[in-house]
């Protein structure tokens, strides 16, 4: 493959430091409701984005720059001048969507779905989707420093249309923070039970994951299965949202009898070890049927395919198992 020019890896560092100069002179004296300069919250949105991977320093830049037009000290034709096309169109899409209709709305009252498909179809650069949704997770953050009711429509928005939007874009860090810390607000008895109980029985779980991970590797290997096994804690807002399910459908006695509050993501390389991994797991413990989507036979609209399944693995709680092909 042949190397870039290094002419050019510098030229787009120097657009990622020279937006961050620019932003942090013009933001000088610009301040937030929280009393914290506008500079510190887009260096913590360019922040956030490279630490999710994002590495265009197009999109880096056009975050630090996202709020630049608020300050109304300098214009577009400056922006247009010193950073070029591609990260001033970023600046003034995220202007447009800012000022439009659609931000002011509350999102609880309109369909999910719709409400989506229509902020999604303002967009017209998916740059400044990102520098939006990053945008949002730092607001998120902050939001208890706001007035209850303007916290608690941040909140809504957070929740009901830019969480949707990163779970449909595959960006589940994105999704975690910003349903749990709405959550918060929204819901801060619920939230805060579920937090307690899950510092009551984390370290039971994460010992039992360690254990069973380890186990699941073995045996697979033992079959000639070469898999990699991972597994994680539903967030918060998950978990809530399981027990609400679980209440509507079954007699409900606790966090402690809910599916599903662990989860584990098993990745084979063939979709036949996917559903012969399923059958090995099967004859192990005791499965969930009800609980048993096939997404192989059934693939996600994002094109998503694996097997979720259920299993008893402990007395004190279950966990959600993925068998999932590379």
């Amino acid at each position: 493959m042949r190397e870039l020019p290094t002419f050019l890896l510098m030229e787009n560092v120097n657009i990622v430091e020279k937006a961050r100069a620019f932003a942090q002179k013009a933001h000088e004296n610009h301040r937030r409701i929280s009393g914290e300069s506008y500079f510190d919250h887009v260096a913590r949105v360019a922040q956030l984005l490279e630490q999710n991977d994002v590495s265009d320093p197009d999109i880096i830049a056009g975050a630090y720059l996202h709020h630049i037009l608020d300050t109304k000290n300098v214009t577009k034709e400056t922006i247009n001048a010193e950073f070029g096309k591609d990260v001033a169109d970023i600046v003034f899409e995220y202007d447009r969507i800012s000022k439009s209709e659609i931000s002011s709305i509350d999102p609880k009252n309109y369909n999910e779905s719709i409400i989506v498909q229509t902020y999604l179809n303002l967009i017209r650069n998916p740059k400044t989707l990102i520098v939006r949704l990053a945008d949002k997770v730092d607001n998120i953050r902050s939001v208890y420093v706001l007035p209850k009711l303007s916290a608690r429509r941040v909140a809504e928005k957070a929740m009901y249309l830019y969480s949707p939007i990163c779970q449909l874009l595959g960006i589940h860090k994105f999704v975690v923070e910003l349903e749990n810390e709405a959550f918060k607000i929204l819901n801060p008895g619920e939230y805060y039970s579920i937090e307690y109980y899950l510092k009551e029985k984390l370290p039971e779980m994460e010992t039992v994951l360690k254990d069973t991970a380890e186990f699941i590797k073995a045996i697979l290997e033992e079959r000639g299965i070469s898999s990699r096994v991972d597994y994680r804690i539903k967030h918060i807002y998950s978990i809530y949202r399981k027990a609400q399910k679980h209440k509507e459908s079954k007699s409900y006695r606790g966090l402690s009898h809910i599916y599903d509050i662990a989860a584990m993501r098993v990745l084979v390389d063939t979709v036949e070890n996917c559903y012969l991994t399923e059958d090995i797991l099967k004859q192990i413990w005791k499965d969930i049927p009800e609980e048993r989507d096939d997404y192989i036979l059934k693939p996600k609209p994002s094109g998503y395919k694996s097997i979720h399944n259920t299993f008893s693995v402990s007395p004190h709680f279950k966990t959600g198992n993925t068998n999932k092909n590379f």
